[in-house]
């Protein structure tokens, strides 16, 4: 196997669903490698039990998913840099870090996935974006990080999504500074267990929930501070490289809840809402080599997704 680029994810819960369609959308486009796959709590049933090693999944002979049992206390969203330099830590033969939240799936050619990484830190503009340089949100992450003598520049008037990050191994300097922004934002947000407002059964203290507070998306935010005070190069995509706008080709990333797995479409439709196009990939890829539902099930869920479109056609919010 491909050893040249090492993917991670994590999840915890019912997310186990999107970590399968992750899989097979990066086995679809062309990796062959590894997939290190933290989790807490319980492994689902696709799983292998096992006590005394890592559980190990393979695709196809050719991509691997090996899981990692998490123990931080940190809420999951918090820990992505400590999980990458892990997994760096753990295959130092490999050139490329990617880490992709749950509910993406990829869509480019993998080829192309390794070619953005090599531009410079891969990631890419989040719905909240731009942030212009003289936005107050800007100026309050000025005034915080100063007395920790950083220096913030800003490189790309573009927010970035949290969701994705893609490193050289020669640029993971990046995301040790973002492990030290979150440890410095810690005593902020009330800790690292504290979840962004935006997740379902947020933590944030009263008042730091508001939008206009600096520190609202927790990892996000220091994501993008960590963007104004690295001076390496960079590689940002606009908001279509995650389907947030149309004439994406590269990734699907199903923002919100419920996610598709879980989602009711013939309802959301009529209530105006029909599926998206994270929705439509996430079915597309449910279906294997990994299976985590069965198949009367995923075409059932396509089947609603046809109609609720259908109905989408004719019917939603403005």
């Amino acid at each position: 196997m491909d050893s040249s680029t090492a993917v991670c994810t994590f999840f915890e819960g019912h997310y186990h669903h999107g970590v399968a369609a992750l899989a097979n959308s990066l086995h679809r486009a062309g990796f062959r490698g590894t997939i290190w796959v933290g989790f807490r709590g319980a492994l689902p049933s696709w799983v292998p039990d096992a006590t005394d090693a890592e559980p190990v999944v393979t695709i196809a002979g050719d991509v691997t998913l090996r899981f990692v049992r998490l123990t931080t206390q940190a809420h999951l969203t918090n820990y992505k840099p400590d999980f990458m330099l892990t997994v760096a830590e753990r295959a130092p033969e490999c050139q490329r870090l990617l880490f992709l939240d749950p509910d993406i799936v990829v869509r480019a050619p993998w080829s192309f996935m390794e070619e953005w990484i090599d531009s410079g830190v891969a990631a890419v503009e989040d719905v909240n974006s731009p942030l212009d340089d003289s936005h107050p949100r800007r100026a309050a992450w000025r005034r915080f990080f100063a007395s920790h003598g950083l220096v913030l520049k800003t490189r790309t008037p573009m927010y970035v999504n949290g969701g994705c990050l893609g490193v050289r191994r020669e640029a993971l300097g990046f995301v040790k500074l973002w492990q030290t922004i979150l440890s410095h934002m810690s005593a902020a947000i009330g800790g690292l267990e504290a979840a962004p407002s935006s997740i379902a059964g947020g933590q944030m203290r009263a008042g730091q929930d508001h939008p206009g507070f600096c520190f609202n998306k927790t990892d996000q935010d220091a994501l993008n501070v960590c963007f104004m005070a690295w001076e390496g190069a960079i590689s940002v995509m606009g908001g279509d490289a995650m389907d947030f706008r149309e004439g994406g080709y590269v990734m699907s990333h199903a923002l919100g809840a419920p996610k598709p797995w879980a989602k009711a479409f013939l309802r959301d439709a009529l209530r105006g809402c029909p599926p998206s196009r994270a929705d439509k990939e996430f079915w597309v890829h449910a279906s294997g080599p990994l299976r985590t539902q069965s198949t009367n099930r995923i075409w059932a869920r396509r089947k609603a997704v046809a109609v609720a479109s259908l109905v989408g056609r004719f019917y939603r919010r403005r």
